[in-house]
């Protein structure tokens, strides 16, 4: 092959040279940009776990295979553990490994593929429903032992429902059934179930509901898991007991109804009493009431017979408690006269302590008198003596001032006569008579010769 020079020349011209790298990033981010985020189904293989926590593997089909990266955070979030020759369902983004220039597919999200898928979205739902409270034990309720009527939620032309009336009409063919039809299997079912069951809540006609169908794979059962069924049964205000598929089957019907049962025969011998054992339970009760009713008869009459035997007559009764009646009335009078005596004794006591106490406070205090009274007195005397003895001397010298003596001194006399009576005027009758004279110093003794009466005094 040849080329001309100013082809060649052109091409030199015009041409951009990429590194390894830089090729690399650009189909890189050309992958991602025109292709994205995509789902891919495939078979697992070649899947390694490393110490990272990073999973690496291919999905594969007939003809080609896909490299796949699933990094940690995504790869916790994983409700299976894959291995190779699993069935799954990748969603991711499409990438280019820029160190080996290899394409991948970077994974967020695996599922299984088929019921892998579907088992991956009931534990989902049974999660879901968990965490919102729909299995609680505490909110399950008891169905009535011996119901008026039962209900059946199922299909009237599954086994199921013959396995069921079977039961019922051998353990107690006396209560009615009432048959709620329903779709079990396919798009429909689980809208089927839920309308059945809100229009047995809304008739009313029953004590407690059975859901049930026979057993069959999980997409045969899977109406039994949509999250509307279970919020239908959590909702109704009649108990259910679910009876779906077979004892290994579990649904969430089962987990959400107040009872699981087994299998739907199972469900029917759960509900329904047993009239035959209910027969032989009475009649065994019958027998043992009759036994228990005669032995407390005769042991009544033996207690009879005994108290007859011990009973005192009224009369005697009467006399006993009178002189049970008396004793008590002494008794209490004796105690009363006790009560009595002491109560004086101790008011004595009291009284005595009381009036020597006042008594010797009396006299305590009548001597506090007795001696501020004679200190009182005894001042009074002296002070009555002083001003007595005060007096007197003044009145001696009051009396001196005024008394005979005093006159006599100033040179007067008195005259008596021979009686010692004072003269005090002239007088002829005394004419003859002796007359005796007191002077200042000594007497006078005179007879009476003349008398001169000076009448102008």
């Amino acid at each position: 092959m040849t080329f001309r020079n100013n082809d060649l020349s052109d091409v030199e011209s015009t041409r951009t040279i990429f590194s390894v790298s830089k090729l690399n990033e650009k189909v890189q981010l050309t992958l991602e940009r025109v292709i994205g985020s995509v789902w891919v189904e495939g078979e697992i293989s070649n899947f390694i776990r490393a110490q990272s926590g990073h999973s690496y593997f291919s999905l594969k089909d007939d003809t080609s295979q896909l490299r796949c990266a699933m990094f940690r955070a995504q790869s916790k979030k994983l409700k299976f553990v894959p291995t190779n020759g699993d069935k799954v369902v990748a969603y991711g983004r499409v990438g280019l490994y820029t160190a080996r220039g290899e394409y991948q597919l970077i994974i967020d999200t695996l599922e299984p593929l088929g019921s892998g898928a579907l088992q991956l979205r009931f534990d989902k739902l049974k999660e879901k429903l968990f965490r919102e409270g729909l299995f609680d034990v505490d909110k399950k309720r008891d169905f009535p032992k011996w119901p008026k009527s039962i209900g059946l939620v199922t299909s009237p032309s599954g086994a199921a429902i013959r396995d069921i009336l079977a039961v019922l009409e051998r353990r107690c063919p006396t209560i009615p059934v009432i048959i709620y039809p329903t779709l079990v299997q396919g798009p429909s079912a689980s809208a089927n179930i839920v309308n059945a069951v809100e229009i047995a809540n809304q008739r009313m006609d029953c004590d407690v509901l059975i859901i049930s169908r026979g057993g069959g794979s999980l997409e045969d059962l899977w109406a039994f898991n949509e999250e509307l069924v279970a919020n239908a049964i959590f909702n109704s205000d009649i108990p259910i007991v679910s009876g779906v598929g077979h004892e290994k089957d579990i649904t969430i019907c089962d987990l959400v109804a107040d009872t699981r049962a087994a299998t739907p025969s199972a469900a029917a011998e759960i509900i329904s009493p047993d009239l035959s054992q209910w027969s032989k339970d009475l009649y065994r009760l019958y027998n043992t009431l009759n036994t228990n009713l005669d032995k407390i008869i005769k042991d009544k009459k033996n207690l009879l017979g005994q108290l007859n035997r011990s009973l005192i007559s009224p009369k005697r009764k009467v006399e006993m408690d009178n002189q049970k009646l008396d004793d008590l009335a002494s008794r209490l009078a004796n105690h009363v006269e006790q009560k009595i005596s002491l109560s004086n004794e101790t008011l004595n006591r009291f009284l005595s302590r009381i009036n020597s106490r006042l008594f010797r406070r009396q006299i305590d205090h009548r001597k506090n008198l007795v001696s501020a009274y004679r200190k009182n007195l005894n001042g009074l005397i002296k002070t009555l003596f002083k001003e007595a003895k005060f007096s007197l001397s003044k009145n001696q010298e009051i009396l001196s001032a005024l008394g005979p003596l005093a006159t006599l001194q100033r040179g007067y006399a008195i005259v008596t006569d021979e009686k010692g009576r004072i003269i005090r005027k002239s007088s002829k009758k005394l004419i003859g008579q002796s007359i005796k004279t007191q002077l200042n110093q000594g007497t006078l003794n005179s007879k009476v010769i003349a008398t001169n009466l000076d009448k102008d005094k």
